[in-house]
């Protein structure tokens, strides 16, 4: 291969490279995000739940 065939074969792996990186990103942050809402619905699952066994301890 010439020389600028081998560089424009590189440029082209390290675009192909970035752009399979910043799809990673982006499903990372999703996982992150869904993360995050799971716990903020556990965490208010989990003040309700108290909150009712302070009102009526006899039912927990």
């Amino acid at each position: 291969m010439t020389t600028i065939a081998s560089t424009l074969v590189f440029l082209a792996l390290t675009i192909a490279i970035f752009a399979l990186l910043g799809l990673v990103q982006k499903l990372v942050e999703r996982l992150v995000n869904l993360a995050n809402s799971v716990g903020l619905v556990l965490a208010i699952l989990t003040a309700v739940f108290l909150f009712a066994a302070l009102l009526f301890p006899e039912r927990f």
